[in-house]
């Protein structure tokens, strides 16, 4: 009887993982948020009558909203709590998506995605923030895994719903009509279940605390560092994203349809690899190895994405090495972060600026690489290979250097 009691979950444990499920559903619905204009934005321009230019901006605002959110989100914990940041973030974010809804033309509509991009930058920093919050760092590979995929899940349900979403009408209003839905969910979830851990519950990172100033986070050079390897990376996977269908096409692999909705099976794949490589992240020692590895090979497979031609198969195995590598790595980087500064307490102020980087690496990549391929008449594929692989070695390179840290302030090397 007491082994038994002993393999069942603690009352602590059990409400840690109805905290982390929750926001991971209020992720899922800010995702959904910023990523349901993708498959329909040519819609869009139709029916509004929008430019190429303007769509883009409607399409990419959250990405600006990640960056200028990232310091007030954390500044935001510590004054109002979780709890009010977490509805704040959901309420907000409702009201754009309705403003959306009836956007007469197409500048309401991008105030909307505005106003909708609030949410995504505050649970961008709260989740991992909270979620560090109830984990210790042996047990925080899982959990952390679980969220990193919250906007892969976004992209993915996007993608494969939009043409049962959108129906016989094509009425791109349905796609704001699910995200309605979706955070009416997230707002009972959280009313439930989100908060921070109360007295006499074990608390692994503080965020709420002021005891230690904000600005103190600027005084930690690994996560300088790591944010160097968030720019890296948000470039490599916004350059492959972007213009990866259009070189299969272009090099008889497969059509532009076939390979935009490969990037769809893609993403699904990756879920479950985060998943998997929140298991082994709790199982291994070393961490911060394991994710330097992971991110090398990631960057040969991006290196190599654009060097199989026509063939189909290298085109299929660059999707398989891209899923895995990449899921393992997001799963990687944000059980590390908390870990790049000495004093638990500003665990949501590094997570903020990591965000911060990585939204701007992302914002580069895809105008980055469009100007490759403009200066180089639409041929300059080896480029993108370098710029894609470079910049996600770039990213191994950085976690295999910087210093982690446990709770009292010393390196660890994990």
């Amino acid at each position: 009887m007491e082994d038994t009691k002993m393999l069942e979950p603690s009352p602590s444990s059990r409400k840690a993982w109805a905290v982390m499920l929750s926001l991971f559903a209020v992720g899922i619905a800010m995702a959904w948020g910023q990523n349901k204009i993708l498959p329909i934005v040519t819609i869009v321009m139709t029916d509004l009558n929008v430019s190429a230019q303007l769509a883009g901006w409607i399409s990419s605002v959250f990405s600006l909203m990640g960056i200028i959110m990232a310091f007030p989100a954390a500044a935001m914990i510590r004054k109002l709590g979780v709890r009010t940041s977490c509805f704040l973030a959901i309420v907000v974010s409702f009201a754009g998506c309705l403003v959306g809804i009836f956007a007469p033309n197409e500048y309401v509509l991008l105030l909307s995605r505005v106003i909708e991009g609030f949410g995504v930058g505050v649970i961008g920093v709260l989740a991992p923030s909270v979620i560090s919050m109830w984990f210790p760092i042996d047990k925080r590979g899982l959990p952390m895994g679980i969220w990193s995929s919250w906007l892969i899940v976004g992209v993915a349900g996007t993608y494969l719903l939009t043409g049962f979403i959108l129906g016989e009408e094509s009425s791109w209003q349905n796609m704001f009509i699910v995200g309605i839905a979706c955070y009416v969910v997230a707002f009972a979830l959280a009313a439930l279940f989100v908060r921070a851990p109360q007295d006499g519950e074990p608390n692994y990172a503080d965020s709420t605390s002021e005891s230690v100033p904000l600005r103190e986070v600027f005084k930690s050079p690994s996560l300088y560092i790591i944010s160097l390897g968030a720019i890296g990376f948000g470039i490599a996977i916004n350059t492959f994203c972007t213009w990866i269908p259009t070189y299969w096409a272009e090099m008889g692999a497969m059509s532009l349809m076939e390979g935009n909705a490969a990037i769809g099976y893609i993403y699904v794949g990756e879920i479950f690899a985060c998943i998997f490589g929140g298991v082994l992240l709790n199982r291994i020692k070393k961490r911060k190895k394991f994710a330097g590895i992971i991110a090398i090979c990631y960057s040969i497979v991006l290196f190599l994405a654009y060097h199989t031609g026509g063939s189909f198969g290298g085109a299929v195995a660059v999707c398989i090495g891209y899923f895995f590598f990449e899921g393992a790595f997001v799963a990687s980087m944000w059980t590390l972060v908390p870990q790049t500064v000495k004093d638990p307490k500003l665990v949501a102020g590094a997570i903020a600026l990591f965000t911060m980087f990585n939204n701007l690496g992302m914002m580069i990549g895809s105008p980055l690489s469009g100007a490759i391929l403009d200066a180089t008449g639409m041929t300059g594929w080896g480029v993108l290979s370098l710029v894609a692989g470079g910049c996600q070695l770039v990213a191994g390179v950085c976690f295999l250097v910087m210093k982690l840290y446990d709770p009292k302030g010393n390196v660890v090397d994990i």
